[in-house]
């Protein structure tokens, strides 16, 4: 498989053109517009396919997809 299928939160703040801080407080909050995958209580990381709907407006305003 070529390319990873999630981005770490801070790859994630820098695409959104967010600080480092405010995504982790964000994420800690589940207060993120895309879901964050967890992996005990440190790593945090979150779906590409997920940002990219964001970006392009196909994320509905709870985080899941949008019907086509």
């Amino acid at each position: 498989m070529s390319g990873s299928l999630t981005m770490n939160l801070d790859e994630f703040g820098k695409v959104m053109g967010v600080g480092r801080g405010l995504i982790y407080k964000l994420a800690k909050r589940n207060e993120l517009p895309i879901k964050v995958i967890r992996f005990g209580e440190k790593r945090m990381v979150v779906s590409r396919q997920d940002v990219m709907a964001l970006l392009s407006g196909k994320q509905s305003e709870t985080g899941t997809p949008k019907d086509s």
